[in-house]
């Protein structure tokens, strides 16, 4: 009888860590995975390149990185290229803007990824340097 009580206490006991356990990976795989990516416009040569920084980007993916008219988040743009994370994080780009772009006053641009991840952003189409990054 003693051991029935035990054994079901020790049962009991090993059910609730595993499940705190459990609450607790999911809470820092949720946390980890909030991070919204983000591309800033740190400078660019008109009618010519945009140069962007990005931040919190997954590490290990392909972002289709397109622009378009401003205001369309660059959804449906002209493609440009496709770029690799890497390591993820803070990273560096610097892509030609179209030929049909250019002379437009503002553009979009997105980077996007199959696995769902994207940022967007626009930029004045005229020569500066923002140093945002």
């Amino acid at each position: 009888m003693i051991n029935t009580f035990l054994s079901r206490k020790f049962v009991i006991v090993s059910m609730s860590v595993a499940l705190f356990v459990a609450f607790i990976l999911l809470t820092v795989q949720a946390q980890a995975q909030t991070a919204v990516p983000f591309i800033a416009i740190n400078s660019v040569t008109q009618n010519q390149t945009v140069t962007i920084c990005t931040t919190n980007f997954p590490s290990e993916q392909s972002f289709v990185v397109t622009m378009g008219e401003y205001g369309s988040r660059g959804i449906t743009g002209y493609y440009i290229t496709t770029v690799s994370s890497g390591e993820g994080g803070e990273l560096r780009y610097t892509f030609d803007i179209p030929p049909a772009l250019q002379g437009n006053n503002r553009i979009a641009i997105r980077l996007q990824s199959r696995q769902g991840y994207y940022s967007f952003n626009w930029f004045f189409n005229t020569t500066t340097i923002n140093e945002h990054c």
